[in-house]
Formats: C-alpha cells, structure tokens, sequence
C-alpha cells in the first residue's frame, strides 16, 4: 500500500510541476508579446506623424499644425524610451540635423528610420 501512495504522490507531483512550468513559460511569453506589440505601435506612431507632417506642410507652405506637433512629441518619447538603441540613435540624428523632409537626402535619412523600426 505504500508503494501505491508513493507513485500516486510522484504522478501528482509531476503533473503540478508541468503546470507550474507551462504557466511560467506561457507567461513569460505574453509578456514578450506585448512588449512587441508597444514598440512596433511606438514606431508606427513616429513614422506617420513624421509622414503626416511632411506631406501637409507641403500643401500648407511649411506651417505645422499645433495637434501634428503634439503627436510627434508623443510619439518620439514613446520611441525614446523603448525603443531599441539603434532606433533611438537614428531617431536622434534625423531630428538633429533634418528638420524637414524636403531634401532628397532627408528623406533617405528617413528611410533609414524607416528600415529599423522595420527590421524588429
């Protein structure tokens, strides 16, 4: 009877531990999921406002509007603070030095934005 006991105790003990570690695991995997999911939106968000921008401001002789601007400062701090490190330093070098996208060679420095926001 004993015997009976230990190998009931060890099928219980085994069947918990798989659930413990198929929750674990499911978990950890949400939780990369919808980190993805916040960054790739945060890129979204910076790529059309900068889109939305520079098409406008063709057609309104240069003027941005007050609600444009607000979205790109949203959307350029979200992209600061989880982006990943390659983003975040051409995300600084395109606002640095290219304030437009007017010139051919600014918008290949947005293209290249473009490409690793891509590239996750």
């Amino acid at each position: 009877m004993d015997i009976k006991l230990i190998v009931a105790a060890i099928g219980i003990v085994g069947i918990l531990t798989s659930a413990v570690v198929q929750f674990v695991l499911g978990r950890l995997s949400e939780k990369n999921k919808k980190a993805h999911e916040i960054r790739t939106q945060a890129y979204l968000d910076l790529i059309n406002s900068v889109s939305d921008i520079a098409s406008t401001s063709k057609l309104n002789e240069g003027k941005i509007e007050l609600n444009q601007l607000k979205d790109l400062t949203s959307a350029k701090s979200r992209v600061v603070l989880i982006g990943s490190d390659e983003v975040v330093i051409q995300v600084h070098k395109f606002f640095q030095y290219m304030k437009s996208l007017t010139v051919m060679s600014h918008m290949m420095n947005f293209l290249i934005l473009f490409r690793l926001c891509v590239k996750i």
